[in-house]
Formats: structure tokens, sequence, C-alpha cells
């Protein structure tokens, strides 16, 4: 997903959100209602000549993910009885930097 709005600058969520609702599979997804979500785990689609597919991550105890935080993502609900932590490491592209600002990064 980080791929279909990479050129673009900054968008707001709203907009990433209307951009991907183009894809029927999307729109499912998004959808609470829909009859079977699950279904769309690990179908692949495409979006304006990108291809996407939807995945499940999981892991144990332990486990790292690293990603590009502009995947489209949520979390799910904690199955367990031990709070999870998650810890973030943001990069910024000198290119963004310069464009936002650091009062924007936080960076003043």
């Amino acid at each position: 997903s980080h791929r279909l709005c990479n050129d673009e600058g900054f968008l707001r969520s709203r907009e990433v959100k209307e951009r991907f609702a183009r894809a029927p599979e999307m729109r499912a997804l998004f959808d609470a209602r829909h009859e079977d979500r699950a279904a769309l785990v690990d179908a692949t689609f495409e979006v304006a000549g990108v291809e996407l597919r939807i995945r499940e991550l999981t892991g144990e105890p332990g486990d790292v993910w690293f990603m590009d935080l502009r995947v489209l993502h949520a979390a799910a609900p904690n199955a367990g009885a031990v709070p999870r932590l998650m810890f973030t490491e943001r990069m910024i592209r000198k290119r963004a930097y310069d464009a936002l600002g650091p009062e924007f990064t936080g960076q003043a």
C-alpha cells in the first residue's frame, strides 16, 4: 500500500482511504458488515497500476516486525493476558523534513 501513495507528497488519511476505496476488495475490507472479510486475506488485486495484497501479520512474544509506516495497517485486539508493547522509530526523508519543517517533526 505504501507504493500506491509513494510520490504524492503529504496525503491525509481520508485521501488515502478514498484512493484505496477504488478497489472493490478494499471497500469490502473497510466495510464491517461485509459477509466474509477473512476471505480477502492473501487476495491480490490492483489499484492504480499497483499490485496489492492483504496480509495478516501475526507473531509470538518477542517477535519483531519491520515495515514501512506508510503501509496501511491496523491493530487487532490483544488476545493475550499481558499488555502488548509497541515501539516505533520513524525516519523522515530529507525532502519531507524540508517540506514539513522542524515544528511538525518535533525537532524544533
